[in-house]
């Protein structure tokens, strides 16, 4: 169930990702020529005050969708670290008794028996 999961999760990403470069592109497009750059670096910084004060009103739409994609994406993204996490520890669960920790809880030598104790 996990691994189909994972995959549509990560489309999800992709697609919200590029919704919000494409929703950025067209703010910046809609900013005076001088100030392109300006309204891109302050979209980046989420003052949007500022890009609705470069880009004027017709940038409202294009913020709206920058914000729902940028939220989607990370929404996606923490979605698939906790459905990762779940089938590490299903794994986990799954192994047979003491496999999985028997390497770190118990030592192939003590700590006394070095080789520079001679």
């Amino acid at each position: 169930m996990f691994g189909t999961l994972l995959p549509v999760l990560a489309l999800i990403a992709v697609v919200a990702w590029s919704i919000a470069i494409i929703a950025a592109f067209r703010i910046t497009r809609l900013a005076p020529a001088g100030q392109r750059l300006d309204a891109l670096f302050s979209l980046g910084w989420w003052r949007f005050a500022k890009v609705r004060e470069l880009a004027g009103d017709a940038a409202i739409p294009h913020i709206r969708r920058y914000i729902q994609a940028f939220l989607a994406f990370f929404a996606a993204i923490l979605t698939a670290i906790v459905i990762a996490v779940l089938a590490a520890i299903a794994t986990q669960n799954g192994a047979p008794e003491g496999q999985a920790a028997a390497p770190i809880l118990s030592p192939s030598h003590t700590p006394h028996s070095s080789s520079l104790e001679s």
